[in-house]
């Protein structure tokens, strides 16, 4: 896998200032924090549940502050030896979906050589995973305990008020408009589970256009069958 240049591997609304932290106020101060030392950072949670947003996010405000950041989404890529060649000497690296490269001994010996490298240079090393370090496997016992080893956060669930605040946000970037009303009939109607929830904006986002008119709640009884 080619390392693809940061601008253009990160989706530029994703930022701090809008990342809606509900229960993840802690996780979010963690990864706001200078770095003095270095760290790594695993963060595990379901799929659409922030974990990309804040590695984004970390990446930007690493960039904005004139050090260097490098972001590779492990979930869109081929198993590739070269990987995680030369990241050494970043102030950040962020790994999206490392549980899609776990129990390849050959990609997880160029983890643990990065390990060492940020360790040397005294940069950051962030991950996210579907679930806790403890309950990965892996291919190598030095993987797995740098990695158990380090800081963990499991990303918090939103309430229903704060997945209408999002929803709002996400439906603002798009140019649409979502009213208390249809986020009140949307929410209370709909399973709730937010990656269903954006599914399902991405829906009322193309009807709307299809349409060419407002999202109203009308529009969301047609189109999501609620």
């Amino acid at each position: 896998m080619k390392q693809i240049p940061l601008g253009l591997a990160l989706n530029q609304g994703h930022r701090f200032a809008n990342f809606v932290a509900g229960g993840n106020a802690e996780l979010l101060n963690h990864l706001r924090r200078p770095p003095t030392e270095f760290v790594v950072t695993w963060i595990w949670g379901p799929p659409s549940s922030g974990k990309s947003h804040l590695l984004h996010a970390a990446c930007r405000e690493c960039a904005a502050q004139g050090r260097r950041a490098a972001y590779v989404p492990l979930g869109d890529a081929l198993p590739d030896p070269e990987m995680l060649q030369g990241l050494g000497c970043r102030d950040l690296v962020a790994l999206d979906d490392l549980q899609c490269v776990l129990g390849s001994m050959r990609l997880e010996r160029q983890l643990l050589g990065l390990h060492e490298a940020l360790a040397a240079f005294g940069g950051k090393l962030v991950v996210t995973a579907s679930q806790a370090a403890a309950r990965c496997r892996f291919a190598l016992r030095d993987t797995a305990s740098r990695m158990r080893a380090a800081a963990s956060f499991q990303i918090a669930e939103l309430g229903d008020s704060e997945k209408a605040v999002l929803l709002a946000e996400r439906a603002r970037r798009r140019g649409l408009q979502l009213s208390s009303e249809v986020l009140d009939y949307w929410l209370t109607r709909s399973q709730r589970v937010l990656g269903s929830l954006l599914t399902d904006l991405d829906r009322l986002d193309q009807a709307a256009m299809a349409e060419q008119r407002r999202v109203t709640v009308p529009l969301v009884k047609k189109v999501l069958a609620l």
